[in-house]
């Protein structure tokens, strides 16, 4: 049997993969029109479609640890200029968030950058982004929840260690996929989280570090309890009070907070507190809620904050930390 000639570049293309291609997207496209008429599916339509915030703001992830670890999109000149860090996890960005908190702060004249993150790493990390770039600050508020005598995250450990080029390599590349994902989902917004939809969509902004909370859960959860009994790890009460000589070395001003939620630790940061000497604003307020049993809704969060300036106002003031409530602010 003569065989078949072989295919020249005149020759009609084989349409095999290009048909499949397009069946395939055919059928992802009808499976998207068909989940959105499914109540117990259509929450995957939030996902990566909500509309990103106006402003220099980028997407979560993880991508914030490289970023500001290595000071990426000029959030080391922001953290440089900073008189009050914040540090914590991410309970901190629901309880103080940012149209709350950054007015309370500059009616004082003070900046505030937020450098919490999302896993509960240990104060070793954003004490290590600190000390790389020498950082300052007039005050550092630390939301003593879980802070101290923690370990690091596999990912905190990733990029601490990574080098230079490594870690703006890994901000690219979490970026773009980002991106890429937000792209294909304005066509086939179901896959491929079809079965697993995120109702969470959160951005950071560069100028103050606070998170931009895009899309949350839509249920909500009353805070029942918190933790008032328990024991402390010695190991926790050492790096609090290494924490407090170092900061007192550099004249820099230590408090604490608490976000409430659900099983708080109340008792472990009163302890710690009172060990070190510094002061715990932790407000104790009925009929909070939360999205996840956790993290404090957009209401409660609200009067969180304005809990907690009401006792932190008048201590600023009285340690004459930036200007006195209802004098001319740099910022106006």
């Amino acid at each position: 049997m003569t065989p078949a000639p072989a295919q020249t570049s005149g020759s009609t293309p084989n349409a095999g993969p290009m048909l499949t291609f397009a069946a395939l997207f055919a059928a992802l496209l009808a499976t998207g029109a068909f989940v959105s008429q499914r109540p117990e599916l259509a929450a995957g339509l939030r996902y990566f479609r909500v509309p990103a915030p106006e402003g220099d703001f980028y997407p979560v992830s993880e991508l914030d640890y490289y970023v500001l670890t290595r000071g990426l999109k000029g959030t080391e000149q922001r953290m440089r200029g900073a008189d009050v860090l914040i540090l914590g996890n991410s309970r901190v960005h629901f309880g103080l968030r940012a149209e709350d908190a950054v007015p309370a702060f500059a009616k004082r004249c003070l900046d505030v950058y937020n450098l919490a993150f999302g896993a509960q790493d240990s104060a070793k990390f954003p004490l290590a982004i600190l000390e790389r770039f020498e950082l300052r600050p007039k005050l550092i508020v630390v939301n003593a929840d879980g802070f101290f005598g923690s370990k690091l995250t596999p990912l905190g450990k990733r990029a601490l260690s990574m080098d230079d080029f490594v870690a703006f390599r890994s901000a690219l590349e979490v970026e773009w996929a980002w991106y890429a994902k937000k792209l294909v989902h304005a066509y086939v917004p179901h896959w491929p989280t079809v079965m697993t939809p995120n109702p969470w969509v959160l951005y950071r902004s560069v100028e103050n570090g606070f998170w931009f909370i895009a899309s949350v859960p839509a249920q909500r959860h009353p805070v029942t309890k918190t933790t008032t009994v328990g024991a402390v790890r010695e190991e926790a009460f050492q790096e609090a009070i290494e924490l407090k000589r170092t900061l007192d070395a550099e004249g820099i001003e230590l408090v604490f907070t608490l976000i409430p939620y659900s099983s708080a630790p109340t008792f472990e940061a009163r302890a710690i507190a009172e060990r070190i000497g510094v002061p715990l604003f932790a407000p104790e307020l009925g009929g909070l809620m939360t999205v996840d049993q956790s993290h404090l809704d957009e209401a409660s969060a609200r009067r969180v904050t304005e809990a907690i300036f009401a006792e932190l106002g008048p201590w600023l003031d009285r340690q004459g930390l930036g200007c006195r409530a209802g004098s001319r602010s740099h910022h106006e």
